[in-house]
């Protein structure tokens, strides 16, 4: 039997405080989705529905996980709508970074740098709790010390994150 990657989407929501850059993480809360995941680091994110616009995926997951609203899209690449058959829709799009996981799951994930309307910042309904806003020099050493406390797919993106913003 083959399986097919599950493909998500992820939002690196950036936000200055004090002047210094920092991210949201949350952490994982799936134990009945995926348990030997579950209390680990994240960002918020989520499956796509099917003909869901992969925007319009994004903000929805985040408002879920976080309740906040995304206001922007960092570095937006899209192309128009375009139908070139009756009754089909399709567009192009450039994501900050992919990262697939090859074993024992299978995700392929979709990483947005995005930013927040200022709002109430609370954990979701029931797959994540403890969200809060990390400086990007945390993270960073968070990565070093406790890498094996992060959702494993999101570890790439986190990483090519850091290399894209080193200095700011």
């Amino acid at each position: 039997m083959v399986q097919y990657p599950i493909p998500f989407v992820a939002g690196i929501i950036e936000k200055r405080i004090g002047g210094k850059l920092h991210i949201l993480l949350q952490t994982r809360w799936k134990f009945n989705v995926s348990p030997k995941y579950s209390g680990l680091y994240e960002l918020p994110g989520g499956a796509i529905e099917a003909g869901e616009n992969i925007y319009d995926a994004l903000k929805r997951e985040i408002k879920e996980e976080t309740n906040l609203d995304v206001k922007r899209f960092v570095d937006l690449k899209v192309t128009d709508d375009i139908s070139n058959i009756d009754g089909d829709s399709a567009f192009g799009f450039v994501p900050f970074c992919c990262a697939q996981m090859t074993r024992p799951i299978y995700f392929v994930g979709l990483f947005f740098v995005c930013e927040a309307e200022e709002g109430v910042l609370m954990a979701g309904k029931d797959e994540a709790k403890d969200p809060r806003w990390v400086s990007i020099d945390e993270l960073a050493v968070m990565l070093k010390k406790e890498r094996k406390k992060f959702f494993t797919p999101h570890v790439p993106a986190l990483e090519m994150y850091l290399q894209a913003r080193a200095g700011l």
